[in-house]
């Protein structure tokens, strides 16, 4: 997988008015407008190396040059013109804070105008026209970098990034830079026929032949131009065996030599009988394969070729950034000792790197007296901590706060605690395969409390890259160290995670926490900022105390069957939504734990024993009716105060005590039902109880009520209890007081627009009742009947115009007097219920159909423009993302006005009456984690009964279900046949994530681009399970934007990796289907993976197949290159093809396949 690595520029210093002209690195307009109106330009760079760590990308002093362009007209400043936002200015690397700094500020010119902005390394003083810069190449690359000068291969090198269209945001904006370059690796195999020995002392010479060392580059688009320089033959650098060279793009002549190499005194010159291009960013491999005959001739074969992105691994950026001073140390302790032998003075050594076997007496050696280490690279050394092998030891370089850089051991398994402790460490941390534990404690030699492996290292400022091997992460491993970012994936294999392991990091995105996790300690995951679902394994039995303690998150929290108890704060301010459904197992709920939430509903389990101070405290958005468990005794103080949507409680028997402030500013509550005949003891809140979560002072000698109008509440007790109630300490202060006996109906409201309407309405209670009341315009099937019943109540249609009008029917329960109310709203509205409406109509092609069918959309929702608004707003999403902007009109839009009796989304354990069930199975029950429809065929057949879509048409056709919700996210649910339905709902979370991303990721790709997912989510190889998914879809010609193999040759957008018009976005990128290894996708980033408006090449190409092909004109080559356009869809964020992090929620759950005969 490409995992960008990303360095910060901060580009804010103090303003000051510069007018110059030329291409200098001063070259900068001063935005016009008041000061307090400028908004700061900060930019990020990243180095296209497989790993993303910025320690390996750059080294202090490294200048870079950058252009802002305005647009004017809707058009960018031309780079060569003058008087340029941004021209040539100058940025330089300063790894002593891991940060980039300009010459100048940069600010951008007020708050409206977009702009392009380019960046370029390494920096050039003096560019006399930015559109035809010259550059060169060197013919020594085999020359090194030392302190002071880069290498041959290194001042060859030329990076390039552009983001087009960039509108002004504080946020920082993420660039990619690339290879204008080609690159060429050698590598030499020994074959068959060698002495033990020979090969590796025998001179090998390799050169690069017949290279035009020169040429220009735009730095306006990054085209690259050979000059017409005499060719000359280069000499690559060497490096583990390979041998590399940096080489101008340009076509090499047919029969032209193109590399020729010797090995002893034998020589080889490769040649093409076709012209040979080398290509601007792309990786030119040749392996030859060298034999020794038994006549001791030396034979060459060329055993394997291939072009691939150019993108270097992060041990060969390392090892040519730096001059490394090498050490062997053959015995373990003896690093002082070999260090002195070789006349070195360790106090001047910054780079060093190590061979042989090194222990905890040489770790302190290096933290405590190596003052100038900055850079460390143990790669093929063996460590030892005490008596185990391959573990670096307790401590190894606490606090070495000159430590930047670190090359793990190939061999390691272990990193103690402490390892790298308050240490200098920058950029990304990637923690290689094989390591099985961070954080372990080696009992024999650490001491006192626990410090994390990398607890408090400042300068980690990026990604965590986890490996796939590791079982086990420490107390406080990453605990303090802020600046990693972006995505956590946790390995699959992961079973314990520590107390304050990665509390107070900067992750957000969603966290995904892996199946065989048995362990979650204290604080966990404090302080993050995490978005999205949380789903907890359910290996889980306890969720320890501040767990997830203002952590983030944006969904819903899914609880498995086991867990006994949540502990103190474990989830206090988490931002989840939505039902919480809380396991059978639960027994005890600790103080504070979900405060804060923004949960609507708890279901709690029957066995539910204690539930602690402030346990739903501040839960401003829990709403409806809150039933008590039976087992619970107290409700303690604050347990749900400030619940001000909170409208019903109903206590049962056993509750004896209410405690202070418990429901106090529930300013909603209507009603309490008590079914204990003692009345429960009230409290109030006094400052004798222990509040280690902080004292509530605005509650301080409250009762269970304050804040509520108990005048307007009524209180409902068992029969025989209700003079003990009326005369009770603050209960004979409710303004209302009646008898429970259980007598009800369901539903108590029922809606409809004008049409009739029919609905069924149910009896509970035992004994004869009546209807006491009806409007006029509304009938019920029987007016009298005994115990539980159900009758139909029908609704007269309503002439437009008429007006709204509303009523209840009343039915009472003979002998008692008890009195149960449904009401009764009819809407009136320009459209009848099930009316299919036209939004839009082709004019090319057969038309393609799309429908909206709403779901949870009351009469009052329908008719007050909600629905029809939500559908208008989904539509323009759908048409906003290339490439169905471009075919619009090959597309018929209907919607139908399907009338929920509720707006409620059905989960697993609360029914709601709406029209098509949707629900969210809070993953249980059903195979998709996420929405679902309980019935894909009635979807269907509404479809074809009441729109314009054909059951023989439904596979070529699309259906988006508008959900009337933003708590749960999307699914799209398709049948074998490739028929489609899309539930779409509202997202409050931030772009990419919002309301568009979903849409155009759930409708636009998986429903009618039947793409797959292209998200990362777990940090493992491809299951074979999850192969053959693949492999069917694609049999079937759906998940084009995905291959299983990383061959140019072999994945389906081969033509795109060296076609022009793409070439420079079209790659082979591993990762995808949920997965980092063994699945590959074509871009860095796309709708399908992050939601941006934007879909890749391939997956544009797929989507105009399709559309061409349902249209009936049919699909060509020609055709697609006629249309297409890269350009991305209208957002007001970066519109980089690049990393996007921090970007919401991923609320995307795996497609939906179900049987149907008839779709």
């Amino acid at each position: 997988m490409k995992i960008i690595r990303l360095l910060y520029i901060a580009a804010v210093m103090i303003p000051a008015i510069t007018a110059m002209t030329g291409c200098s690195d001063e070259d900068f307009i001063t935005p016009v407008g008041p000061a307090g109106e400028r908004i700061p330009v900060t930019l990020s760079a990243a180095y296209p190396s497989v790993s993303r760590a910025s320690d390996a990308g750059f080294e202090n002093g490294d200048m870079m040059g950058v252009y802002l362009l305005d647009y004017e007209n809707d058009a960018p400043q031309d780079i060569s013109g003058d008087n340029l936002h941004g021209s040539n200015i100058r940025f330089g690397f300063d790894d002593t804070d891991n940060s980039w700094c300009g010459v100048t500020e940069l600010y951008w010119k007020d708050a409206k105008t977009a702009a392009d902005v380019i960046a370029y390394y390494p920096f050039v003083t003096e560019i006399v026209d930015p559109k035809v810069m010259p550059h060169s190449i060197s013919r020594r690359q085999d020359t090194a970098s030392t302190e002071i000068v880069k290498g041959g291969y290194e001042t060859s090198d030329l990076l390039w990034g552009k983001i087009t269209r960039q509108m002004p945001t504080s946020e920082r904006i993420d660039l990619t830079l690339n290879h204008l370059m080609a690159g060429v690796r050698i590598t030499l195999k020994e074959g068959d026929g060698f002495a033990t020995g020979e090969w590796n002392s025998l001179a090998k010479n390799v050169l690069v032949a017949n290279i035009v060392p020169s040429g220009t580059v735009n730095l306006a688009d990054g085209a690259v131009t050979a000059g017409s320089d005499e060719p000359i033959s280069i000499t690559p650098m060497e490096y583990n065996g390979d041998y590399r060279a940096v080489v101008f793009p340009q076509t090499i002549d047919a029969g032209k030599e193109l590399v020729t190499l010797s090995v002893g005194s034998e020589g080889y010159a490769l040649s093409r009988p076709q012209p040979m291009t080398y290509e601007s960013g792309k990786m030119y491999t040749f392996t030859v394969t060298v034999d020794r005959r038994d006549n001791g001739d030396i034979v060459f074969t060329l055993t394997d070729e291939a072009i691939l992105p150019w993108i270097d691994e992060t041990e060969f950026r390392d090892g040519i950034m730096r001059s490394y001073t090498i050490i062997d140390v053959p015995e373990k302790g003896s690093l002082e000792k070999r260090i002195k032998e070789s006349n070195l003075n360790y106090n001047t050594i910054s780079n060093l790197k190590l061979t042989g076997e090194i222990n905890e007496i040489d770790f302190t050696f290096m933290r405590d007296k190596m003052t100038s280490l900055k850079s460390l690279n143990l790669k093929d050394v063996t460590v030892w901590s005490g008596k185990v092998q391959d573990a670096i030891p307790y401590g190894a370089m606490a606090d070495k706060r000159t430590l930047m850089r670190i090359v793990f051991p190939s061999t390691l398994k272990i990193i103690n605690e402490a390892a790298f402790y308050k240490t200098g460490l920058m950029g990304d941390l990637i923690i290689p395969d094989g390591v099985e534990e961070i954080g372990w404690r080696d009992r024999e030699n650490a001491f006192g409390s626990a410090l994390g492996a990398f607890a408090l290292c400042a300068n980690l400022m990026g990604q965590l890259c986890l490996p796939s091997t590791l079982t086990y992460i420490g107390d406080s491993t990453f605990s303090g160290s802020d600046g990693l970012s972006g995505s956590l994936v946790l390995p699959d294999n992961l079973t314990y995670i520590g107390e304050e392991a990665f509390a107070w990091t900067s992750f957000t995105e969603e966290l995904l926490l892996p199946d065989n996790l048995q362990y979650i300690g204290i604080g966990a995951f404090a302080g993050n900022k995490f978005t999205g679902s949380l789903e907890i394994p359910k290996g889980i039995k306890v969720i320890n105390q501040k767990a997830f303690h203002e952590a983030g998150f944006s969904g819903t929290l899914m609880l498995p069957e086991g867990i006994t108890d949540i502990y103190f704060r474990a989830f206090d301010g988490c931002g989840f939504k939505g039902e919480l459904l809380l396991p059978k197992s639960l027994r005890t709920i600790g103080d504070n734990a979900f405060r804060g939430t923004s949960i609507n509903r708890i279901v709690f389990p029957e066995d539910l024993v204690s539930m602690g101070i402030g346990c739903f405290m501040d839960c401003r958005y829990l709403s409806g009716k809150l039933e008590i468990p039976k087992q619970v005794t107290r409700i303690n103080d604050c347990a749900f105060a400030n619940a001000p949507l909170l409208s019903e409680v109903l206590i049962h028997e056993n509750v004896t005590y209410i405690g202070g402030a418990a429901f106090a500013e529930c300013q909603s509550l209507q009603e309490i039902v008590i079914e204990n005949a003692i009345p429960p003891v009230t409290g109030i809140l006094t400052e004798s109880v222990d509040y280690s979560w902080g004292f509530p002072s605005a509650y301080l000698d409250k009762g269970p009520f304050y804040g509520i109008f108990l005048g307007n509440v009524t209180l409902k007790v068992p029969v025989d209890a209700r003079d003990a109630y009326s005369r009770a300490q603050i209960w004979k202060e409710i303004g209302r007081h009646a008898t429970y006996d259980g007598f009800g109906c369901r539903p108590e409201k029922v809606c409809a627009l004008n049409g009739t309407h029919d609905e069924t309405v149910i009896i509970d209670g035992n004994g004869e009742w009546e209807v006491t009341h009806q409007p006029s315009w509304c009938k019920v099937s029987k007016s009298t009947g005994s115990g539980k019943s159900e009758i139909m109540l029908s609704i007269e249609a309503l002439s437009k115009g008429a007006g709204d009008r509303s009523d209840y029917v009343e039915f009472t329960l003979k002998g008692s007097g008890s009195t149960a109310r449904c009401e009764v709203t009819q809407r009136d509205y320009q459209y009848a219920e099930d009316e299919c409406v036209t939004l839009q109509r082709a004019t090319s092609g057969n038309g393609i159909d799309v429908l909206f069918i709403g779901d949870c959309f009351d009469a009052d929702a329908i008719a007050d423009g909600q629905y029809l608004g939500m559908v208008e707003e989904q539509m323009e999403y759908f048409f906003g993302v290339e490439p169905y902007s471009t075919y619009r009109d090959y597309f018929n839009v209907y919607a139908c006005i399907s009338l929920s009796q509720e707006t409620g989304v059905n989960t697993t354990s609360t029914a709601s009456n709406t029209r098509f069930m949707t629900r969210y199975d809070n993953g249980t029950g059903c195979s998709v984690k996420g929405l679902a429809c309980d019935d894909a065929e009635s979807v269907f057949d509404y479809a074809v009964t009441h729109s314009p879509l054909t059951r023989e048409k439904m596979p070529q056709s699309l259906i988006i279900m508008a959900l009337n919700s933003d708590e749960y996210g999307s699914v799209t649910t398709l049948t074998k046949a490739g028929s489609a339905i899309a539930i779409v709902g509202r997202s409050s979370d931030p772009y990419p994530m919002d309301s568009r991303g979903i849409l155009q990721h759930e409708a636009c790709g998986h429903a009618f681009g039947k793409l797959a997912e292209e998200r990362i989510t777990s940090s493992r190889y491809i299951k074979n399970q999850e192969k053959d998914e693949i492999w069917y879809k694609q049999s079937g010609g759906w998940y084009q934007n995905l291959s299983l193999t990383g061959n140019p040759a072999e994945v389906a957008w081969s033509d795109m990796i060296f076609d022009p018009r793409y070439s420079d976005k079209v790659d082979i990128y591993e990762g995808g289907y949920g997965v980092t290894r063994g699945v590959f996708r074509a871009e860095i980033n796309s709708c399908m993976n992050y939601g941006i408006p934007y879909f890749s090449a391939p997956a544009r190409r797929d989507i105009v197949k399709r559309i061409l092909d349902y249209s009936g004109e049919g699909f060509t080559q020609e055709k697609f290159h006629a249309k297409d356009t890269d350009s991305w869809g209208a957002t007001g964020s970066s519109r980089a093809i690049g990393d996007v992090r921090g970007g919401g929620a991923s609320y995307h759950h795996p497609v939906r396949i179900v049987k149907s005969k008839k779709y």
